[in-house]
């Protein structure tokens, strides 16, 4: 088999082995573009809300139940926190293209390797 980096000495196991490693790698993809989707939607949904917040900030200004100077403070927070958010999205997002092109190249390995044992 000259330079496989698989070390079983039976086809059976091999393939065993290949299958279960398939199988990880699959279910580790599904997990991690769920999570990179839920963050998503987490994110878009903060900043929807902010959004909600900010007409009920402008609102309250303008009948006088808040202050410009208090209005901008609570601005200038959510600013930040629209900012968390969006970046925690983008990271989980990262982590789930860099898993699938993992998965895509452990998939072209399984191929490799079975078209050596042929």
């Amino acid at each position: 088999r000259g330079g496989s980096r698989y070390g079983s000495e039976s086809d059976l196991g091999d393939s065993d082995e290949d299958e279960r490693r398939a199988r990880k790698m699959r279910g580790k993809q599904v997990i991690t573009t769920g999570l990179a989707t839920v963050a998503t939607i987490h994110a878009a949904h903060e900043v929807y809300q902010s959004m909600e917040k900010r007409n009920a900030r402008q609102r309250a200004v303008k009948e006088g139940r808040l202050s410009p100077a208090e209005a901008k403070k609570l601005k200038t927070k959510a600013i930040m926190k629209d900012a968390a958010s969006v970046g925690i999205a983008a990271m989980g997002i990262k982590g789930a293209i860099e898993e699938m092109k993992e998965a895509k190249e452990m998939t072209h390995e399984c191929k490799v390797f079975k078209q050596e044992k042929a």
